[in-house]
């Protein structure tokens, strides 16, 4: 658990199966051996966080918030600091759906390049009502094709 939260992105459905299959045991374990370790407590915050279940462990009262997501692997929300872990839950999105987009090389020259700004002033001159109704036929037609 700790190499992979070390050193490779988060996968929030591969750590939710675990959690189901390997309980809380593991995380209570971690707990007691490095109860203020930053992947201790990234592990416990996920595994209630996943679940949906507060574990019966008193609040962290020491320890200096760190991030949920490595922000140099994959992209992240706004934070939100989470007292009880320490941790501070820069996830993009909920429990319910929160998406993880790895970061690639091609995904950042694409941000560099401003694509949004750049359809912008390509279609100043459009009637955006018309671009906004062709849009939504195009990803409604393209959604029907994956059915």
């Amino acid at each position: 658990m700790i190499f992979a939260l070390k050193y490779e992105a988060l996968d929030l459905y591969i750590l939710k199966t675990f959690f189901q299959q390997f309980g809380k045991e593991v995380v209570l374990q971690m707990l007691e051996e490095t109860p203020t370790s930053q992947y201790t407590r990234r592990t416990w915050f996920l595994c209630e966080w996943l679940l949906g279940e507060k574990l019966e462990v008193p609040d962290l009262k020491q320890g200096t918030y760190v991030d949920l997501v490595d922000s140099t692997l994959q992209y992240t929300g706004p934070s939100v600091n989470s007292t009880r872990h320490c941790i501070r839950n820069n996830l993009p999105g909920t429990v319910a759906y929160s998406l993880l987009i790895w970061k690639t090389e091609q995904l950042e020259n694409f941000i560099k390049k401003g694509f949004p700004n750049t359809i912008e002033v390509g279609l100043s001159k459009r009637n955006r009502e018309l671009v906004r109704r062709m849009a939504a036929f195009l990803l409604l037609k393209d959604s029907e094709l994956h059915l």
